[in-house]
């Protein structure tokens, strides 16, 4: 079958590089893709970020737009950061045809024409703002929906969901390299990639879910390799390992700490009034641990808040900053920057630091823009906007001043490719979701990195941050994987 589907891409490519002029050829295992998928009018691309689901899936796309010459493609993403990068590969593909951008104020968007576009490229905001007109405007062409990082649509009951459902009944790609967060994320996926597969949500249930707790939180899960067959009907899942063999794997340090004795006394005192304000005893359900857990761990990077005293500067800076020299950041403000031009000249390799930082929380990242301000660093997270977000992440991957990018990781942990510039990530705050952990190691472990990626994660002595990694490490939601008792909270919330 894998030789079949070799055939089949090798026809698929060759029609398509007949027609367009692609910057680069597909390898192997995504030509292999390409050939299982680029047939099918509905196909789910879940592969690893970095292993390539922008190629196959543009190829698949310009093979279909042969054999449908008047098909509009949407190309459809959560993150307006994104736009620009989907933006600048489809114009540089020779041939291709009109490529909106379709962003911007009501008045700008206004003005854009789209009638005539062969790629449409837009957030999922504006699709479903815009979704009516962008129809009109298209006047009945055939339609193909590309969604990337389609995690987006796996709540079925979003408007998201309904309207890429309602959109693209018949040609629909959908690509993420984090599909699953729960067994049952699989049913969105399932239902508009294969639809014949479930009738419906309870049918669906009833095949899956073994038991439920009191709170109705699926408990333990059934004929799941049933349900991997059914997932993966239609569509595939590769792993940088098969596709990208000489991939450098990164490297993972913990980077254990202490915190101050006085802040570790606070953090015990401020749990236990959390803990104190459930019943003692009381069955816990996953909104309240997750509160808790949240609560918990901001105040491990923020004792000068929690203290109400601005002097408390808490450890973690102090590790944050170790980390900058090891990685050889330096103040803007104590080099040089035109002598290392200077030794670029003489034949030198020059690589500029930098450093990707990820925490979680608006308070943290704050602080880290306000204490690495020396570094030239900047942020992308919830209080930046959009357009601005998108200049911080040019600036970080074009001024060698900009050796620090600040960020959540559902902000800037999607889509974005600075493995070219930089290998170093680090965690001060651990993901709750274990889909942005891996997302966020994603963006320096990918096709075209030069150097090793080394990931570095912040963990404090005494506090949840161990249980959170834990719960990383087996993959899984941390909402959806605690159904726990008082005492075992407890203990999670103090590091036992």
């Amino acid at each position: 079958m894998s030789d079949l589907y070799i055939g089949s891409g090798n026809w698929i490519l060759g029609r398509v590089n007949e027609r367009y002029g692609l910057p680069f050829q597909p390898r192997p295992a995504q030509l292999k893709r390409i050939g299982q998928l680029g047939p099918l009018d509905t196909a789910g691309y879940y592969c690893d970020p970095g292993t390539g689901k922008t190629l196959m899936s543009t190829v698949s796309a310009l093979h279909k737009i042969i054999e449908t010459p008047d098909l509009a493609v949407l190309v459809i993403m959560p993150f307006p950061v994104l736009l620009p990068q989907w933006t600048e590969w489809l114009r540089n593909i020779k041939g291709v045809g009109k490529v909106v951008q379709f962003q911007g104020t009501p008045k700008e968007r206004a003005a854009m024409r789209l009638g005539d576009a062969q790629f449409i490229v837009m957030s999922t905001p504006i699709f479903k703002k815009e979704r009516e007109r962008i129809l009109r405007e298209l006047k009945g062409r055939p339609l193909l929906g590309i969604v990337d990082e389609a995690h987006c649509i796996k709540n079925i009951g979003s408007q998201t969901y309904k309207a890429v459902r309602d959109t693209f009944q018949e040609r629909l790609m959908l690509l993420t390299g984090t599909p699953l967060t729960t067994p049952g994320d699989a049913y969105a996926y399932c239902r508009l990639v294969s639809p014949p597969i479930y009738r419906s949500e309870r049918h669906f249930r009833n095949l899956h879910v073994g038991d439920e707790d009191f709170f109705g939180k699926v408990t333990s899960w059934v004929n799941l390799d049933m349900l991997r067959e059914n997932f993966l009907n239609s569509s595939t899942r590769m792993l940088k390992e098969e596709a990208l063999a000489d991939l450098k794997q990164p490297v993972y340090k913990l980077l254990d700490y202490a915190m101050a004795p006085a802040h570790a006394e606070l953090y015990e005192r401020l749990v236990e009034e959390q803990l104190l304000l459930l019943e003692d005893g009381s069955k816990i359900d996953a909104t309240s641990a997750s509160r808790l857990y949240n609560a918990a761990q901001q105040i491990i990077a923020n004792w000068d808040h929690f203290s109400g005293n601005p002097n408390n500067r808490a450890a973690v800076f102090d590790v944050v900053e170790s980390v900058l020299d090891e990685v050889g950041c330096v103040r803007n403000d104590k080099v040089n920057w035109s002598d290392r031009a200077q030794l670029a000249g003489m034949g030198e390799i020059v690589r500029a630091p930098k450093i990707i930082i990820f925490a979680q929380y608006r308070m943290t990242n704050r602080k880290l823009v306000q204490e690495l301000a020396p570094y030239g660093a900047v942020a992308c997270f919830s209080e930046v906007t959009p357009a601005q977000q998108a200049k911080n992440i040019t600036r970080f991957m074009e001024d060698p001043t900009c050796q620090v990018l600040v960020a959540n990781p559902g902000s800037a942990g999607y889509g974005w490719n600075p493995q070219k510039v930089c290998s170093d990530v680090l965690f001060v705050e651990a993901p709750t979701v274990p889909r942005d952990f891996h997302q966020g190691i994603g963006r320096v472990y990918r096709d075209g990195q030069e150097f090793t990626p080394v990931i570095r994660i912040c963990r404090a002595a005494g506090t949840i941050q161990h249980r959170l990694h834990h719960n990383l490490l087996e993959k899984d939601a941390l909402a959806n994987s605690v159904q726990t008792a008082y005492q075992d909270l407890k203990d999670a919330l103090r590091g036992s």
